[in-house]
């Protein structure tokens, strides 16, 4: 198929443009390398790298580096083996009857949620008399996965427990540190304490990418970042330090002019304050821009605000373009994400956060990856 683009490189075939700026996304991941100290700073890649693209997300974080990488799926491990050879990958799902050997086949290291799973991947191990390497979860206070304190005291003083396996990590996951003063953190931190006195050998993983910025209290020996590479505030209420990594630009098909009270949009929800002109474009929920947008948020358009006007539907949207002073045209384009509309800032206006807007970001985007 040929795809023919204009001078911007957005296809003529496409109805929106995500931009991705890999130079920013470098930059990022060695900015929270820095910031963890003398830890190892891995990187979490699930759902296609929040929805950025795992392979070319993967390559420029290899290119600058990186040797631990954090999948949800057996899919994503596999894919990411063969994009970047020999590096440590980890599969957060963890290991199910039936994926043992595609996991020892694919050199993907399951981090073991469970006492089943923990059972499942030592039998394999001892069946085929190899090693079996993992990291063990624990349960500081998430409530979702991991073992719990008594199921982890019983094991380590099971002398027979951990035979056939090797374990790199022990893993914790905090549950509210996007606040840095939310009580939880320490309380978290100490549960976390326990578990590692029973296993005082085994190096520990706790910090996610607010975790990170908390202190070297946090941070062990290996930290996950996840958010922070793609430039979403770490911390809620500390000022981000980050680089921004998307922009969304989208074009315009249509431009009509319309009178003072006359609707736009399904239901009528927005009435024209004066007579004026509506842009329309094509992008919309069924692209994964946030329906709860409509008549709240905006978009920039020759650099000026310009309003959302009406209900935000499945492949097009329309603005408020009246104020404009220059000419605003068909093939113009819309400015979704960028600049002052940064990844936070939308998605707090829709009511959500910055890790389910971009990673909701749908496959009819055209992904332009810069630097």
């Amino acid at each position: 198929m040929v795809v023919k683009e204009t001078s911007d490189g957005f296809p003529l075939e496409k109805g929106a443009l995500l931009l991705i700026d890999l130079k920013a996304l470098q930059d990022n991941y060695l900015f929270m390398k820095h910031a963890s100290s003398k830890s190892k700073a891995a990187v979490v890649l699930k759902a296609n790298a929040y929805g950025l693209g795992l392979c070319p997300i993967a390559t420029a974080l290899f290119n600058v580096g990186v040797e631990d990488y954090f999948v949800t799926t057996i899919e994503e491990g596999m894919l990411l083996r063969k994009a970047l050879g020999s590096v440590r990958i980890y599969i957060l799902n963890g290991v199910f009857k039936g994926t043992e050997e595609v996991l020892k086949d694919h050199d993907l290291i399951p981090v073991l949620l469970s006492l089943e799973q923990l059972d499942l991947w030592r039998s394999y191990s001892q069946k085929i008399q190899k090693k079996g390497l993992a990291i063990l979860q624990v349960n500081a206070g998430m409530g979702r996965f991991g073992v719990s304190l008594e199921e982890a005291e019983a094991l380590a003083q099971d002398p027979n427990s951990l035979d056939g396996i090797e374990l790199l990590y022990i893993l914790g996951h905090l549950s509210s540190a996007s606040l840095s003063t939310h009580p939880s953190n320490d309380t978290e931190r100490k549960n976390f304490e326990a578990f590692l006195a029973l296993f005082p050998k085994v190096p520990a993983t706790f910090a996610n990418s607010p975790g990170i910025l908390l202190g070297d209290q946090f941070r062990y020996d290996m930290t996950r970042m996840g958010i922070a590479l793609y430039g979403g505030a770490p911390l809620e209420d500390q000022p981000n330090p980050l680089k921004p990594v998307l922009s969304l630009k989208a074009r315009i098909l249509q431009v009509r002019s319309l009178k003072k009270g006359m609707t736009v949009g399904y239901d009528g929800t927005y009435t024209l304050p004066e007579d004026g002109s509506i842009a329309t474009v094509n992008i919309g929920f069924g692209d994964g821009f946030p329906r709860a947008l409509s008549n709240k948020g905006y978009g920039l358009v020759h650099g000026v605000k310009v309003p959302i006007a009406g209900r935000i539907s499945m492949d097009w949207m329309s603005f408020d373009v009246t104020h404009v002073r220059e000419d605003v045209v068909p093939g113009d384009l819309v400015t979704l994400l960028g600049g002052p509309l940064t990844i936070d800032s939308v998605a707090t206006l829709a009511g959500t956060t910055s890790y389910d807007l971009i990673s909701g970001l749908g496959a009819r985007l055209h992904r332009t990856y810069v630097g």
